[in-house]
């Protein structure tokens, strides 16, 4: 689904550019379908990238200390990924109110309600949660939670 919103967001920049520069033309809704896609897109695939081990991992201290401080640096990482999900799904929540109450709508005649489109945080927080959450699982059974999928291997 984040893939698809990404290419649409591509075309649709690209037709965007394309329309201003050979045709002198603009669309109205472009820039804001472009906005929310890569939004909700950014949101969606926030979890799946950490599970398959594509999150940013600084290595050069946790590596060179002993499985116990290992385990207890995984084990803080986890418990820190998990608060930060928390927080963020709590704090969405009075914004999508705030919308909701308010039946705010896009800028461009699409007329979406700001709500619906807000959802994007709590949903991305959930599965930000759900990643952390098995790190931690994973972290308790003496894995290391944050080694993902196979590493790339670039050969020049």
């Amino acid at each position: 689904m984040a893939t698809v919103m990404f290419l649409a967001s591509t075309v649709i920049m690209l037709n965007e550019a394309f329309g201003r520069a050979l045709l002198n033309t603009s669309y109205f809704w472009a820039e804001e379908t472009v906005r929310y896609l890569m939004v909700w897109a950014f949101f969606l695939t926030v979890g799946a990238a950490g599970s398959a081990g594509y999150h940013i991992r600084t290595e050069l201290l946790v590596e060179r200390l002993g499985k116990r401080w290992r385990q207890l640096c995984h084990f803080l990482s986890s418990a820190i990924g998990l608060s930060f999900s928390a927080i963020l799904f709590y704090a969405s929540f009075p914004q999508i109110y705030r919308y909701y109450t308010m039946g705010m709508m896009t800028e461009s005649n699409l007329d979406i309600p700001l709500w619906v489109l807000f959802l994007a945080m709590p949903i991305g927080a959930v599965l930000y949660f759900i990643y952390y959450f098995s790190c931690l699982w994973r972290t308790l059974k003496g894995e290391d939670p944050f080694a993902g999928g196979t590493p790339i291997k670039i050969d020049f």
